[in-house]
């Protein structure tokens, strides 16, 4: 109905009487004489257009738009917004060239924020529009964490004051060798199905983590509903902070029995009430184990313009007031020269390339990357100076490059250097290695691996398992016995900063074996308006919010 009168304004003028027919609007609707005689009885009827006829064959009747053209589109948007098709009321505004228009602005941020509807507290807001995988085990993106953390919860829970694993689902648990692990549950935690969370979800959960490969080697048993015990095959005393990644989120072992598709329930503080391709509303989970969020409900709606709410990758429009926030991730993008098989077995071919390669000219400076020399930020080396290409007879070169999900790889990085190689005659090949290839497969297929590695809020597991997992190539490139070691001590040290140092002799080792060349360290910044009420809203280091500490004051 609104995409008719809309079409009127490509015609006629607001407020200004034009002669007009039947036959000629049904042209521009591109209908029959018949319905357009319906549509124009259905505009006059709800007061959008004006419509009279004159007594005389050769006299043709006369239209009056009543509305003005901006007032047509609020109607029309309002009416998808209130069926709840999103998508086609952006697209409305994008057709229009509506978006950056201050009036729609407001249209925009009446919908979003805080509302109460029907006693309930909900907090709306749009969200990127991406596929999201449900399942925690086979997440990567940030979107994908976000929406674990509301919805699932794992064993232990980080503390980054304490540098500690705190117990979640764990109620308690003992070691004496740091290999024999015993744990009690919590009793009385229920998944969003209501059903209770016992040591058999726990079991299922931690053997599909197993079979990843993402866990230590070791033997799971469940002894009671609440007890079950983890023998590793080599000790660490870091399990229960390895316990607190996302990927170890705790789900039904009947949904893993019955094939683990779908969307699997949690037992986190919100639940999935309603989802279609254009709108998620999570819900509280009344038998939420930890403290109860305020918030009743957060209306999440996918769209292309997430700008619009007021937090925005990009700066907003110069006159609104804005904060700019920027956030110095840890850990950095890399090359590595593989010193275990091939070519780069020569040391000679390894340092050259090495010293030659200008970290800087991998560097966006417009999105705030700066040179890496560590992991860490608060590690980084000295640069050392560029120097020029030795003369020598390079060997083929394979290069394989880190793919970590469809459309999110370093292409960019692996093209710069394939400029730099072809400029001074190096053969080369440059392949996307596959997604969830091994460490084993990286090795024996590449004399040069481009990839990267994001250390999260625990900067020792993330730093250890980035140097040396079974998802990472970076110490396996080199095979050095001592650098095993000093990783192997970090598994066992009680003492952060000491585990932290070994680390750092570790990743020297790489450097100096010209096996690790460091590039960049990223950077992520966002806007957010300051005209906008975010009171009580936590954004973390990606722009996102924590739905679990929303409250509105009065």
């Amino acid at each position: 109905m609104f995409q008719y009168l809309l079409k009127l304004y490509e015609h006629f003028e607001v407020g200004q009487p034009s002669t007009t027919s039947i036959a000629e609007l049904a042209q521009i609707w591109c209908c029959s004489t018949r319905y357009a005689k319906v549509l124009v009885k259905k505009c006059a009827e709800r007061g959008w257009l004006e419509w009279q006829t004159v007594q005389g064959r050769s006299k043709k009747p006369t239209l009056l738009l009543q509305l003005t053209k901006l007032d047509a589109i609020y109607l029309a948007f309002d009416y998808y917004w209130q069926q709840q098709q999103f998508k086609e009321a952006y697209t409305l505004l994008q057709q229009y060239d509506m978006l950056s228009h201050p009036q729609v602005d407001s249209w925009l941020q009446q919908r979003y924020g805080f509302t109460n509807e029907e006693e309930r507290d909900i907090f709306r807001y749009p969200y990127p529009n991406i596929m999201l995988n449900y399942d925690p085990l086979n997440g990567n993106s940030r979107h994908d964490i976000h929406l674990y953390n509301q919805i699932h919860e794992p064993l232990f829970v980080y503390c980054a004051e304490t540098e500690r694993a705190k117990p979640n689902l764990v109620y308690g648990y003992h070691t004496t060798d740091a290999k024999k692990w015993t744990f009690t549950l919590r009793k009385n935690i229920y998944f969003h199905d209501g059903t209770k969370l016992t040591s058999e979800d726990v079991i299922a959960s931690l053997k599909r983590v197993c079979s990843k490969e993402l866990l230590p080697k070791a033997q799971l048993t469940a002894i009671s509903p609440y007890h079950f015990t983890i023998e590793l095959t080599q000790p660490t005393t870091l399990l229960p902070r390895l316990l607190c990644g996302y990927r170890f989120s705790i789900v039904p072992a009947k949904w893993i029995e019955a094939g683990a598709q779908g969307v699997p329930v949690g037992c986190g503080a919100f639940y999935i009430a309603e989802q279609n391709e254009q709108h998620m509303r999570l819900s509280v989970f009344p038998k939420y184990f930890q403290q109860r969020p305020w918030i009743d409900d957060v209306d999440i709606i996918f769209t292309e313009n997430i700008h619009q709410f007021g937090i925005s990758a990009l700066p907003f429009a110069p006159h609104i007031t804005q904060q700019k926030m920027t956030y110095q991730e840890q850990g950095a993008d890399f090359i590595l020269f593989n010193a275990t098989r091939g070519p780069l077995c020569n040391e000679k071919y390894r340092r050259a390339l090495f010293e030659a390669i200008d970290a800087a000219s991998y560097c966006l400076i417009e999105e705030g990357e700066i040179v890496a020399t560590s992991f860490l930020t608060a590690n980084n080396r000295e640069q050392q100076a560029v120097a020029p290409l030795s003369l020598l007879d390079f060997p083929y070169l394979h290069i394989g490059v880190q793919q970590i999900r469809p459309q999110a790889n370093h292409l960019r990085e692996a093209q710069i250097l394939s400029s730099f190689l072809t400029a001074h005659n190096i053969p080369h090949a440059i392949s996307l290695m596959p997604i969830g290839a091994s460490v084993h497969y990286c090795v024996q297929h590449y004399d040069i691996f481009i990839g990267g590695i994001a250390i999260g809020r625990d900067q020792l597991l993330g730093w250890l398992y980035g140097l040396d997992s079974d998802r990472s190539p970076i110490s396996t490139f080199l095979g050095s016995a001592q650098v095993q070691a000093l990783l192997q001590q970090a598994t066992m040290c009680e003492d952060n900063k000491q585990a932290l140092q070994l680390l750092y002799e570790a990743e020297q080792h790489l450097i100096d074996a010209f096996v690790l060349k460091f590039l960049t360290h990223r950077q992520h910044v966002f806007y957010v308006r300051k005209d906008l009420p975010f009171h009580n809203i936590v954004f973390d280091t990606h722009g996102k919010i924590d739905y679990r500490k929303i409250y509105r004051e009065i």
